[in-house]
């Protein structure tokens, strides 16, 4: 299992190793996600089932699973593997313009 990094004081979890620290900032800005759906999203982006991710962040399954209907109902989305699409388009979106965290 990847091994979560703290990123910010607004959010915890996701891996340098799936998107930048600057880029996940913005994503989760504009997609206005709460600390808890953050956290959740970033160790879903890294792999972890439900299981792993309330173990990770020390809350109860079915909290987790709770979570996770809720931030499938903000972003419009049915499953993980959406969510992940969901994530990747924003992220494309943010490089294609001129928000980009990486132009200068």
């Amino acid at each position: 299992m990847a091994n979560a990094q703290n990123l910010s004081n607004s959010g915890r979890y996701t891996s340098d190793r799936v998107i930048h620290p600057k880029l996940w900032v913005r994503i989760t800005e504009e997609l206005r996600l709460p600390p808890r759906q953050k956290e959740i999203t970033g160790l879903l982006l890294m792999g972890q089932s439900d299981k792993q991710i309330a173990e990770s962040i020390g809350i109860a399954l079915p909290t987790v699973r709770t979570h996770m209907r809720r931030l499938f109902a903000k972003l419009g989305v049915q499953d993980r593997a959406e969510v992940t699409a969901h994530v990747l388009r924003r992220m494309h979106g943010l490089c294609c313009e001129a928000k980009c965290p990486f132009r200068s």
